[in-house]
């Protein structure tokens, strides 16, 4: 019986440092009928001559190179592979700067998903590598989800505190298709589809740290851009429309969890802009305050904002809260890292 292809999409821009690692991590995955696609977003530092080793190296891949006249940037270059490039009947993206470390995970993202048809989306846990001191953090966040989870009642308690790493979400192409998957041009994007799919539907959860999201100096995300941080508030009103329109949670229930998503991401934004440019937070909280008045009044209003304010200057207890009450420590030891790095 022919294995359903899956499809893995490498969007890349100036990350051929970084990009053998990945495409050979998926290379090595124990699944045969893996369609490789290096999207490359017009780099400049010699990508393409490194993906045609790659492929001479290894004819009898599936692995595709397309190189972009002019620079998309990375979330059209999402949309675009997606929508008319990849044939995978399941897909998955992989950054050109990440890379796997379980050899098995694709074979049991598919095992899964065929065992339960009605299951839309599978994912797992992820390690952060850390490219300045060498070191890898493996998160605690997710550690008690079920292999089966009902979409919408995880999408009514994602504000509890879980994360849907990325790099391990495999999914029907069709399904993302019909919702317009990387339409939205934020940094949340990725997340924005997501827990759009998970509405009204089945999910797979997968137990293990099975990739690695690597963090260096020039990934985007650590780029201050308070036009884009406030942009990204549309990740949150977006889905809870979206919910609005198709599910049966009350408004009351919708407004609870726009409100809370909207405290839980403006909370990482003030305790990150603390940490790395105490002036651009009261920039950040002074257009807040004029462009978006809904959330200001949410985040200024509410104890855990001072609660987080006072906990970023006590750094013992700032640490204990982020490895055993968020369960996320490679949040904390990136802007530590970060900081170091600035001073």
């Amino acid at each position: 019986m022919q294995q359903p292809k899956v499809s893995i999409m490498i969007p890349t821009y100036n990350q051929k440092d970084y990009l053998r690692n990945t495409i050979i991590s998926v290379i090595n995955q124990d699944y045969d009928n893996i369609e490789i696609v290096i999207s490359d977003d017009a780099s400049t530092d010699g990508t393409e001559s490194l993906v045609d080793e790659i492929i001479k190296d290894n004819p009898d891949r599936d692995i595709k190179y397309i190189r972009r006249v002019s620079n998309l940037g990375h979330i059209a270059n999402y949309h675009d592979t997606l929508q008319n490039i990849v044939t995978g009947e399941y897909v998955l993206n992989l950054d050109g700067d990440d890379f796997f470390i379980d050899m098995t995970y694709i074979r049991s993202c598919v095992e899964l998903i065929e065992k339960h048809p009605d299951i839309k989306l599978v994912f797992a846990r992820q390690g952060t590598f850390f490219e300045q001191n060498n070191k890898v953090v493996y998160d605690k966040v997710n550690g008690k989800l079920p292999q089966i989870i009902d979409g919408n009642n995880f999408f009514i308690n994602f504000t509890k505190g879980h994360t849907i790493p990325h790099l391990t979400c495999l999914y029907r192409r069709k399904d993302a298709i019909e919702l317009d998957f990387y339409s939205v041009n934020i940094i949340s994007s990725d997340w924005e589809s997501i827990l759009r799919l998970c509405i009204n539907s089945k999910i797979g959860f997968i137990n293990r740290h099975v990739g690695i999201w690597r963090r260096h100096f020039s990934n985007e995300s650590r780029s201050i851009n308070i036009d884009k941080l406030l942009d990204n508030l549309k990740y949150i009103t977006s889905v809870s429309a979206f919910a609005k329109n198709n599910t049966r949670f009350s408004n009351r229930q919708l407004v609870k969890w726009k409100k809370k998503m909207l405290l839980r991401n403006l909370i990482r934004e003030i305790i990150t802009l603390h940490f790395l440019d105490k002036k651009k937070l009261k920039k950040f909280l002074a257009r807040l305050k004029n462009e978006f008045p809904y959330p200001y009044k949410i985040l200024i209003h509410h104890p855990y904002y001072w609660g987080a304010r006072i906990l970023c200057n006590h750094r013992s207890i700032c640490r204990f809260t982020f490895t055993y009450v968020i369960k996320q420590q490679s949040i904390l030891d990136d802007l530590e890292l970060f900081t170091k790095r600035k001073a």
